[in-house]
């Protein structure tokens, strides 16, 4: 409290956000495209009761990879997922992110969802 610093304020610490992603789906799963997300620990621009979750798309394919958008959805009671707007395609070697909204509702529920990658 700031009673016991003699009155004075003292700073907060910084709150460590990693940077670092995990893999979602690996290349031999979607036939060349790995699929890596973190949560960013902000609120997402849609409603800010919703977690922010960056999607980073890397074709490590020959070939562009195609169009890439959530397919279907199966979400607990009352969860909710916004939809990053479908991204057109992903050239050999390039990496893309998209930023996915999920409202959990305060459930350890998983939030499952289909990946569409070049029509698979």
């Amino acid at each position: 409290g700031s009673e016991e610093n003699g009155g004075e304020m003292s700073d907060a610490q910084p709150m460590h956000i990693s940077n670092a992603s995990i893999e979602l789906l690996n290349k031999l799963t979607t036939g060349g495209v790995q699929v890596d997300y973190r949560f960013t620990r902000q609120p997402h621009l849609y409603a800010p009761d919703m977690l922010n979750l960056q999607l980073s798309f890397t074709n490590n394919n020959t070939e562009d990879a195609g169009e890439i958008k959530v397919g279907g959805k199966r979400l607990g009671g009352g969860m909710s997922i916004h939809e990053f707007p479908g991204i057109l395609n992903i050239a050999q070697n390039q990496t893309l992110s998209a930023n996915l909204g999920i409202d959990f509702r305060d459930t350890t529920q998983p939030a499952q969802f289909d990946l569409v990658i070049g029509g698979r």
